[in-house]
């Protein structure tokens, strides 16, 4: 499967951006509420054109309430292959495109469910500090 250059992450939270553009390491944090065959799923969306951005901003949740209120955050997928190679977290990560019914750009970062907290925690880190352009609301 061949997937585009970036993927956007929704920043659900004005807390997890700064006032400057900032996305911190919170809007990319794993846990174990998310999870499926040994992996941790963090919820993306695939860059396919441009119109990924205009369906995010108008996304809505469970309570009928804009779904991300901070705006969303661009990365370079190369980011994630970058992580991957490093050799604390060597093997650790991959991704997946999974479609939804009301979204077909719709798609998953996968961190392996054996991961320590304190590394996690790094990676979430690491990929904020990937973040190549952020659209605020």
């Amino acid at each position: 499967m061949t997937y585009p250059i970036n993927f956007l992450r929704g920043i659900s939270s004005k807390d997890w951006a700064t006032e400057n553009g900032l996305v911190t390491a919170a809007a990319f944090q794993f846990d174990e509420n998310h999870t499926k065959d040994g992996w941790m799923q963090q919820s993306i969306c695939w860059e396919d054109n441009d119109s990924v951005t205009e369906l995010m901003m108008k996304q809505k949740n469970d309570r009928d309430e804009i779904q991300f209120k901070g705006g969303i955050a661009r990365v370079p997928r190369e980011s994630i292959i970058y992580i991957n190679n490093l050799p604390a977290s060597r093997n650790l990560m991959s991704y997946e495109r999974e479609t939804l019914f009301n979204n077909p750009y719709h798609g998953n970062l996968l961190l392996k469910q054996t991961t320590e907290k304190k590394l996690r925690s790094i990676i979430a880190a690491t990929i904020a500090l990937h973040v190549s352009d952020f659209i605020p609301r």
